[in-house]
């Protein structure tokens, strides 16, 4: 939401955005609280244990995908959930490089990507 931000009002730093621009930041809670209560009603719900098991398979993960620890972590829970075909919403870019999931996202840079390869699904 801060890249919509800058589109419409120019720069702002990510700390300036996050903590001192109360009208924004009430206007982007209102927007995430929309937006999350709709997700709950189409996503399954999954609990996040970070044990031995899980760190585990994480560091597995992790040699040969290149995602950081905390999506490590996430990717790993969702796949022991047992939820189906992983969806994440997201416009951190290192989801697009984890293979046998789906992303729904707005980052420019991966939707080019993904129209170059042939991968693009719009709805």
């Amino acid at each position: 939401m801060r890249f919509i931000y800058i589109q419409s009002h120019g720069w702002l730093p990510i700390k300036e955005y996050r903590h001192n621009d109360s009208i924004e930041r009430a206007n982007i809670v209102a927007k995430v609280q929309f937006t999350w209560r709709r997700v709950k009603a189409i996503a399954v719900p999954i609990d996040l244990t970070v044990d031995d098991a899980t760190t585990d398979a994480a560091i597995n993960r992790f040699k040969t995908q290149a995602v950081d620890g905390y999506d490590l972590l996430l990717l790993e829970a969702i796949s022991r959930a047992g939820a189906g075909q992983i969806k994440v919403i997201t416009d951190d870019i290192d989801y697009s490089v984890v293979p046998g999931i789906q992303v729904f996202t707005s980052n420019n840079y991966v939707i080019q990507k993904a129209a170059s390869q042939n991968k693009l699904v719009v709805r």
